[in-house]
């Protein structure tokens, strides 16, 4: 079911494709502030360009070309100008499934190089799907494009990393697994540190530096995530709130639309038909 709002943006599931979500941009030009997806993202600039933030490094990406997101990379978005776009999500699950079906291994994930891709041809597949999609047209063919798409992204542009050994600081490990374990309930940056072994002050810029996020944003990120799973499961909004942390709903609306671009009432929505 396609959600369309006020202000140019469009959500939906991709009925042919499970895990997989689809936003269709529409000459918008408002960004989202700094946040990560657990879904690998990919998508392709129709009109207009569209900026993007992660960590130091600010890109542009433009009419014609390709944009790819990792699972966990922390970024913003913003807009000069009026921009539209499509952005395919694919959820964790969905990409193992695909992976798997590929023969590619799904442990560790392959990570996509460039945040903008000059690739006329995957450009014009992405298109091509975010078409079908949207006119709600043959499954068989949304099916085999989308595979062909993930095919040509990690064929191409990816590289499948060696068996993962962390090099992350056991002090911000263990604040994020605590942070993990108790998002919903309210932390002081003292406790943190206790958890931590370190001052507050230390803890706070070594996990910013390491995460790419502050602690409290961290924390909401983590809100927001699972929000989005209990609003898809049909959860009313506001045992939603209550569950994750929120003050009220009000506070998760806020909070939501500042990192996924939409309203809790707005992804619910577009999850209806399932």
């Amino acid at each position: 079911m396609q959600q369309k709002y006020k202000d140019g943006l469009n959500y939906m599931r991709v009925p042919a494709l499970p895990g997989v979500g689809l936003v269709h941009a529409e000459s918008v030009s408002r960004g989202v502030s700094r946040h990560a997806h657990d879904s690998l993202c990919f998508g392709a600039v129709l009109a207009g360009s569209r900026d993007f933030l992660s960590g130091d490094e600010h890109t542009t990406v433009r009419t014609g070309q390709v944009m790819a997101i990792n699972p966990q990379e922390v970024h913003a978005c913003g807009m000069e100008g009026p921009c539209s776009y499509v952005m395919f999500s694919v959820e964790p699950d969905a990409l193992a499934r695909a992976l798997r079906s590929m023969d590619l291994p799904d442990h560790p994930l392959p990570r996509i190089r460039d945040m903008v891709i000059n690739d006329p041809k995957l450009y014009g597949m992405i298109a091509r799907l975010a078409e079908i999609t949207l006119r709600h047209g043959d499954p068989l063919e949304s099916q085999t494009l989308y595979l062909d798409i993930l095919s040509r992204l990690l064929d191409e542009h990816a590289d499948i990393p060696p068996a993962p050994m962390s090099d992350e600081p056991e002090a911000v490990t263990r604040a994020r697994a605590f942070l993990n374990a108790n998002f919903a309930q309210p932390i002081s940056l003292d406790e943190l540190a206790r958890q931590a072994g370190l001052s507050p002050f230390h803890l706070s810029r070594m996990f910013t530096a390491r995460v790419g996020l502050p602690p409290h944003e961290y924390q909401v990120s983590r809100r927001v995530r699972r929000a989005k799973k209990m609003l898809a499961d049909g959860e009313p909004a506001a045992q939603v709130a209550a569950e994750c942390g929120f003050a009220d709903q009000s506070h998760l609306s806020r909070a939501f639309k500042r990192i996924m671009g939409m309203t809790p009432g707005q992804y619910a929505q577009a999850h209806l038909s399932r």
